[in-house]
């Protein structure tokens, strides 16, 4: 970017990028190049002409640089000892690098400004992802499942063709079974999709995470056949979604109900706190004919769907000091409000909201969380993820697996 016509030197830097396949965008004042990097995510380097009597406009631009696009490398490139001299400091404390455009040689200067884009990369893609685009530059045959072969086998019908160019070819060179070795296994958690969940764990700020592709009905069922059998009483949210009914079909829990209000238009409220709090558990408990011929009164599981279908959300740690008093397990289905902890207005008010090293103190009680996250943010349909937070985590020979 720079704020005119460029020189031969930053000429020349442009047409090695150009000649190496690099994209190149040029900007013609600071103020344009401001609004683009605002409007624009796609940028992997930013390289930006010196001019001493433009600080002001410079200053704002690696401003508004730092809000979209943090972690990108930023050059400034100077034309002399004189100019390299007078660069502002807190311009300088914002680029990667400085380049002395006529000194150095054009070589020198792009593959420092594409190695620059190589490192940027490994710090802004995801293991899974990263992995996956790798799998795919190395053109490797797939002969396994699926029978579609690479997407190969949709071309030999001209139906078929049409599915193929309608998704282009990566997304079939990519639809791989667990036995590409390359990538780790999900079944058993290892390779680029273990190095996946404990990114997620990290993002969503849990102790451990799981990848499904069966939506948060299967992560549901799943979650309650780990930590339920026919033994247990299952403390449920009325207004839970249908998938809680399967998991107690499926495990053949017994449940006992906190039941959320609602208004004369049909909006179903919050659950009162009165139905969270011990006692009441302990009469639900005490009332159900079924609860009375299991050994076990103390509950063994608890689900919470947050936000409601209406759009109502719940304190979190009021939550789990009112129910960890009558269970170890919390259960925040939370399908439609993945995006809680990326908004600081929701603070406090999601699953996964406690620092880590406070959850270690606790010796008992841990926190679920299931995430639809195709519901509310940008994936392929039906992926979700498992989170779980607590001190059982934290020991691999725990009892509850969700392997």
């Amino acid at each position: 970017m720079t704020h005119r016509q460029p020189n031969p030197a930053i000429a020349r830097i442009v047409e090695t990028l150009k000649s190496k396949g690099e994209k190149v965008q040029y900007s013609y004042s600071y103020q344009n190049a401001a609004s683009y990097v605002v409007s624009t995510v796609a940028i992997d380097c930013i390289l930006l002409e010196w001019n001493a009597h433009d600080i002001a406009q410079i200053r704002t631009l690696v401003e508004r640089l730092s809000l979209r696009h943090d972690q990108t490398p930023v050059f400034l490139m100077v034309k002399s000892a004189g100019d390299n001299a007078s660069v502002d400091a807190e311009v300088m404390n914002r680029v990667t690098e400085t380049f002395m455009v006529l000194d150095d040689t054009t070589d020198f200067i792009v593959g420092r400004l594409q190695a620059a884009v190589n490192r940027y990369e490994k710090i802004m893609m995801p293991p899974l992802m990263a992995a996956m685009m790798e799998y795919a530059k190395e053109k490797e045959y797939s002969w396994s499942a699926p029978g579609h072969q690479g997407g190969v086998g949709f071309c030999k019908t001209a139906v078929g063709r049409k599915f193929y160019d309608f998704y282009g070819e990566n997304i079939f060179r990519t639809d791989m079974g667990i036995e590409r070795a390359s990538l780790g296994s999900m079944l058993d958690h290892t390779g680029a999709f273990g190095e996946s969940e404990k990114y997620i764990a990290r993002v969503f700020g849990a102790h451990r995470s799981y990848s499904l592709v069966v939506g948060t009905s299967g992560a549901n069922r799943t979650i309650m056949q780990a930590c339920l059998t026919d033994k247990n009483i299952a403390i449920c949210d009325r207004n839970s979604h249908k998938s809680i009914e399967q998991g107690l079909m499926l495990t053949g829990a017994t449940p006992v109900y906190m039941t959320p209000t609602r208004n004369a238009y049909g909006i179903i409220g919050p659950i009162p706190k009165k139905q969270m709090s011990a006692e009441y558990i302990r009469g639900q408990v005490a009332e159900s004919r079924f609860a009375a011929l299991l050994e076990e009164k103390r509950p063994a599981y608890s689900i919470v769907t947050n936000c409601t279908y209406d759009g109502l959300i719940y304190n979190g740690d009021i939550i789990q000091n009112m129910l960890g008093e009558s269970c170890d397990r919390i259960h925040y289905d939370e399908a439609w409000f993945g995006y809680s902890r990326f908004n600081p207005i929701y603070k406090g008010f999601h699953a996964m909201r406690d620092d880590k090293k406070r959850m270690r103190k606790m010796l008992r009680l841990f926190s679920l969380l299931t995430l639809r996250i195709n519901c509310s943010m940008r994936c392929l349909r039906h992926l979700t993820f498992i989170c779980v937070k607590g001190a059982a985590t934290l020991n691999r020979r725990s009892s509850t697996s969700l392997t």
